[in-house]
């Protein structure tokens, strides 16, 4: 179950349409954008935007932009289990723990990246990094356009080359 069949399924669980799903939400978020999401046209929906709908279902916003965690909690609600928050931060607290270890990995590496290459390349990668902050959504794309810019005179990128030695 991805992100959006997960929230069209807690709709129909509860018998909502995106019209009544935003006045439940105090339109925080519109009917319109609650559309758009459900049809895949927003391509990189902000978290103010899908909060309100991941805390009227009592569920992570990770789940809006996680598939695995849009399944695990999909699972669940077929299952017919609890979506409380407890039981989710319980389902989901494994997951986080090795994003985190992968994260620091991914750092160290980046660090390591940079460090091999110039001055200017390295100023080129920081407006990557500002988008990134911005719109995670486009991680993907973003660490491919790094992966790009780090890319050292011999085609290959400085991210999976071994460290140089000191």
């Amino acid at each position: 179950m991805d992100p959006k069949q997960l929230l069209q399924a807690l709709m129909n669980r509860d018998g909502d349409n995106p019209n009544s799903l935003a006045a439940k939400v105090r339109n925080k978020t519109k009917q319109p954008q609650i559309h758009r999401f459900l049809k895949g046209e927003a391509k990189e929906p902000r978290r103010s935007t899908l909060q309100p709908l991941a805390d009227h279902y009592g569920i992570p916003i990770d789940a809006f932009y996680d598939p695995s965690i849009a399944a695990q909690i999909g699972a669940n609600l077929q299952a017919g289990k609890s979506l409380n928050c407890q039981g989710e931060s319980q389902l989901i607290e494994p997951q986080r723990k090795a994003a985190q270890i992968g994260v620091a990995q991914a750092v160290v590496a980046i660090g390591a990246a940079l460090l091999q290459v110039d001055e200017l390349t390295r100023a080129q990668t920081a407006p990557i990094f500002d988008v990134l902050t911005r719109e995670p959504g486009r991680a993907a794309e973003l660490g491919q356009r790094l992966e790009k810019t780090l890319k050292g005179g011999n085609g290959q990128s400085p991210i999976t080359q071994e460290p140089r030695a000191a």
